[in-house]
């Protein structure tokens, strides 16, 4: 009771911050008459009592927004540039502050707004205008030293894959006592524009670090803007999204120093215009009516080995701890790869292969387009292989070949024998659901609507985004790009994995290594979804942000395992990096179960599975592994409690039995009804 009691009272305190003024939140980007800027600027005309407007800054003028705001109907539009500690506290300042009620702080870098005007009597009449009613806007750094807990930014900036990394120091430096106009919140802008999911994930734990107190993260979209009304609800206007990130009762977290980030359990959502919600409890207030329901897609999950690297750089992948010499140890020494390579991009396909030769491993490679996919040779070459890995492909066109062609049915034969496989670069894309496709197209792909999904593998149930944090150029392709192939598939996660890292394991379960973490975003239980109808001049279409709520993220260390099952992070196993040293079957769980249980086995080198079940009479029930070949390491296979028909069998005991090879082990289960 107590408890709930106190969070009333903080909620409380929080919505009386707003008591008095609004805010308004842009993350960026110019504004132009009768564009995306024209909504919400009038909108902070309008929260003005007198639309009497000062547009702010500590080093320059602006000669477009006066005119801007008074053609949005401020009856009043002014510059007053304040470029020094004495100039903010001088009383003529003090006395031109608080004769307007509407405010603007323009862009550039908010560790100007802080060190010059903290303390002074700028500040204090800021403060006191908006306590009486008062509109307080910013855009880019402006809306950043608006937030209670502001990115300073006073040594440095900092980008995503520097505070992923290692967190304490990458030089984030938090300011908590100036302005303070949007309560337990830090804001960041350019938000997918310059890639800064991680670094605001990266921020909340290195405040909460600092104070053990959790604060609501929001990232504003340039060219987007939220507009907060003195009751704390929110409504967002403009062309990209606005990401609201909140702490909950499972969160976890390790900031270390030289360590990487890790941090669970941060409920994520990413709204359009139209959408309203309540700033502090996250609970959504309104829904557009152009707004869908999401449907979670069935997902089938195989069981093939899987390794998927994040970079597209030889070097990382043939290192002594990379992809390559992982995937090589999956198999037998006498195993055959193929290489799958477009001959249209085939340095990459051309490099690994030599690699291969000077290890005298067996390969093929395996050139695939639209001259080879129905090549009968080609067919019997993929047959011939034991493992596989993607590599240069031409990812619009792959998964046509692969669905559509005499050499697909081939791979997909293969596939479901649970050869092992590896992607590498941008084929990455190609293990998960569907494939976000020109992503380096060009710099503006995302935002002029040029992005394209085709078809991948599906070996794991996600929308895999490789080099993530790799080339700012394409920091808004792809991480738009992740959430808009999330909304549009249906998918049920979302995978940020930046170069020099990969994933190793199976649709199950994967382990992340290499020097970033990766960032996995479950939309298992996703609510809404939307999509920006904003399209800039010359676009090919809209604007590719969705807007994605009800989602959880969560950031994975290397050396952590992802669960794909649980739909969240779990401790590695001891035994989890090292090949098994004998065949074992492990007992099911749960047990007793209903309706379904999980029965686990291990291989110390690939061999034929069988698994299967059988009633206490000695009838086969069904078979889960049909004398399949399965790669060395941890395994999984589920039962769903039905028989070889699909129909549901009856309560009570059942045997289950895995042969290997000569391993053969038998053991009991219970069905409860």
């Amino acid at each position: 009771m107590f408890a709930k009691i106190l969070l009333s009272l903080t909620l409380l305190c929080c919505r009386l911050a707003f008591a008095q003024g609004s805010v308004l939140l842009v993350g960026g980007g110019s504004e132009n008459y009768n564009d995306w800027s024209d909504e919400p600027y009038r909108w902070l005309v309008e929260h003005a009592p007198n639309r009497n407007i000062l547009i702010l800054d500590y080093s320059s003028p602006s000669s477009f927004l006066p005119n801007y705001f008074k053609s949005l109907g401020a009856t009043n539009a002014t510059n007053l540039v304040i470029n020094s500690r004495a100039m903010a506290n001088d009383s003529t300042t003090y006395r031109a502050l608080l004769a307007a009620d509407g405010f603007f702080l323009r862009g550039g870098d908010q560790w100007q707004y802080v060190s010059l005007w903290k303390g002074t009597l700028a500040e204090q009449a800021l403060r006191q205008a908006f306590q009486r009613g008062a509109v307080l806007g910013g855009t880019s750094a402006g809306a950043m030293a608006l937030s209670e807990i502001v990115f300073d930014a006073r040594t440095t900036s900092v980008d995503s894959r520097q505070a992923l990394r290692a967190p304490l120091n990458a030089g984030i430096t938090l300011t908590d006592d100036f302005l303070r106009l949007v309560p337990n919140t830090l804001v960041d802008t350019h938000f997918h524009e310059r890639g800064r999911l991680g670094r605001l994930l990266a921020m909340l734990a290195v405040y909460h670090n600092a104070k053990q107190r959790w604060v609501n993260g929001l990232g504003v979209d340039d060219r987007t803007a939220l507009g907060i009304s003195s009751d704390g609800s929110a409504e967002v206007f403009g062309s990209g999204v606005v990401a609201l990130l909140r702490a909950t009762e499972s969160t976890q977290y390790r900031v270390q120093t030289a360590k990487p980030l890790s941090l669970s359990h941060i409920a994520y959502a990413q709204m359009t215009k139209g959408f309203r919600f309540d700033l502090q409890t996250g609970q959504i207030l309104f829904v557009p009516p152009s707004a869908l329901r999401y449907t979670l897609e069935l997902f089938v999950a195989f069981e093939n080995a899987l390794i998927i690297d994040g970079s597209d750089q030889t070097t990382d992948w043939l290192a002594s701890a990379g992809s390559v010499n992982k995937f090589l140890a999956t198999l037998a020494p006498t195993d055959t790869v193929g290489i799958i390579s477009s001959p249209a991009t085939p340095n990459a396909a051309q490099t690994l292969a030599t690699h291969l030769s000077q290890r005298n491993v067996p390969h093929h490679l395996l050139w695939l387009d639209t001259n080879t996919k129905n090549s009968a040779t080609l067919a019997q070459q993929i047959a011939a292989c034991d493992g596989f890995v993607f590599v240069g492909n031409q990812l619009d066109s792959l998964g046509v070949f692969l669905f559509q062609s005499l050499a697909g049915y081939a791979l997909q034969t293969q596939r479901h024998s649970n050869i092992p496989l590896l992607f590498l670069g941008d084929d990455a894309k190609f293990a998960g659901e569907m494939v976000v496709g020109q992503t380096e197209f060009s710099t503006t792909a995302a935002y002029r609507g040029r992005l394209t999904l085709t078809s991948a593998l599906q070996s794991l149930p996600a929308i895999i985004m490789p080099r993530a944090w790799q080339n700012a150029d394409y920091h808004e392709n792809r991480m738009c790009g992740l959430f808009w192939g999330i909304a549009k598939t249906d998918a049920h996660y979302g995978i940020l994995l930046d170069a020099g890292a990969h994933l190793q394991g199976t649709a199950m379960r994967a382990q992340v290594f290499g020097n970033t973490p990766a960032i996995f975003a479950n939309a298992a239980r996703a609510e809404w979804i939307d999509f920006s109808t904003y399209r800039a001049s010359n676009s090919a279409g809209p604007r590719q942000s969705a807007a994605l709520t009800n989602v959880m993220l969560h950031v994975v260390a290397p050396e952590q395992q992802f669960d794909f099952f649980q739909g969240e992070p779990v401790q590695v196993e001891a035994r989890a990096a090292h090949t098994p040293k004998e065949f074992s079957l492990h007992q099911n769980f749960p047990n007793p179960f209903n309706p379904t249980t999980t029965i686990a086995y291990e291989l110390p080198r690939r061999a034929r599975v069988t698994l299967k079940l059988y009633n206490l009479l000695g009838e086969e029930v069904a078979t889960l592994v049909d004398n399949e070949q399965v790669a060395a390491g941890r395994h999984t296979a589920i039962w769903n409690g039905r028989n070889r028909f699909g129909q549901p069998v009856a309560s009570g005991v059942y045997w289950y039995r895995m042969q290997a090879g000569e391993f053969v082990r038998v053991k009991k289960m219970a069905l409860v009804r």
